[in-house]
Protein backbone atom coordinates (compact mmCIF):
# COMPACT_ATOMS: atom_id res chain seq x y z
CA UNK A 1 0.00 0.00 0.00
CA UNK A 2 1.14 3.31 -1.86
CA UNK A 3 1.21 6.46 1.06
CA UNK A 4 0.54 9.61 -0.21
CA UNK A 5 3.58 12.31 1.45
CA UNK A 6 0.06 14.31 2.77
CA UNK A 7 -0.38 10.90 4.70
CA UNK A 8 3.30 11.00 6.22
CA UNK A 9 4.43 14.64 6.82
CA UNK A 10 3.23 16.02 9.72
CA UNK A 11 0.31 19.02 9.59
CA UNK A 12 2.94 21.97 10.99
CA UNK A 13 5.40 20.78 8.30
CA UNK A 14 3.44 20.36 5.41
CA UNK A 15 2.47 24.31 6.69
CA UNK A 16 6.09 25.55 6.88
CA UNK A 17 6.51 24.07 3.43
CA UNK A 18 3.55 25.99 2.33
CA UNK A 19 4.18 29.11 4.34
CA UNK A 20 7.70 29.20 2.47
CA UNK A 21 6.73 29.22 -1.05
CA UNK A 22 6.82 32.58 -1.60
CA UNK A 23 10.06 32.98 -0.44
CA UNK A 24 10.91 29.84 -2.50
CA UNK A 25 9.74 30.92 -5.37
CA UNK A 26 11.62 34.66 -5.01
CA UNK A 27 14.57 33.20 -5.00
CA UNK A 28 14.61 30.76 -7.89
CA UNK A 29 13.14 34.17 -9.93
CA UNK A 30 16.46 35.71 -8.87
CA UNK A 31 18.84 32.89 -9.52
CA UNK A 32 17.36 32.57 -12.74
CA UNK A 33 17.58 36.43 -13.69
CA UNK A 34 21.45 36.35 -12.37
CA UNK A 35 22.08 33.10 -15.16
CA UNK A 36 20.44 34.64 -17.49
CA UNK A 37 22.18 37.84 -17.21
CA UNK A 38 25.45 36.28 -16.91
CA UNK A 39 27.77 35.43 -20.14
CA UNK A 40 27.44 32.01 -19.48
CA UNK A 41 23.53 32.32 -19.28
CA UNK A 42 23.28 34.66 -22.61
CA UNK A 43 25.37 32.21 -24.53
CA UNK A 44 22.98 29.20 -23.35
CA UNK A 45 20.08 31.33 -24.17
CA UNK A 46 21.48 31.70 -27.55
CA UNK A 47 22.44 28.30 -28.20
CA UNK A 48 18.39 27.34 -27.18
CA UNK A 49 17.13 29.50 -29.51
CA UNK A 50 19.52 29.00 -32.35
CA UNK A 51 18.44 24.90 -31.82
CA UNK A 52 14.88 25.70 -31.95
CA UNK A 53 15.36 28.06 -34.99
CA UNK A 54 17.18 25.24 -36.79
CA UNK A 55 14.62 22.41 -35.83
CA UNK A 56 11.96 24.35 -36.71
CA UNK A 57 12.99 25.45 -39.95
CA UNK A 58 13.87 21.74 -40.98
CA UNK A 59 9.64 21.31 -39.97
CA UNK A 60 9.12 23.85 -41.89
CA UNK A 61 11.07 23.12 -44.83
CA UNK A 62 9.39 19.38 -44.28
CA UNK A 63 6.24 20.47 -44.84
CA UNK A 64 7.06 22.82 -47.84
CA UNK A 65 8.17 19.47 -49.54
CA UNK A 66 4.96 17.61 -49.19
CA UNK A 67 3.11 21.11 -49.96
CA UNK A 68 5.53 21.22 -53.27
CA UNK A 69 4.88 17.34 -53.96
CA UNK A 70 1.08 17.75 -53.52
CA UNK A 71 1.16 20.57 -55.96
CA UNK A 72 2.54 18.98 -58.55
CA UNK A 73 1.37 15.48 -58.71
Amino acid sequence: MSKSLKDIVPPHLQQKALDSIPALSHFIVKKGKEYFYSAEGKRHLEDMLDDFFKERGKLINLIQLFIWKRKVN
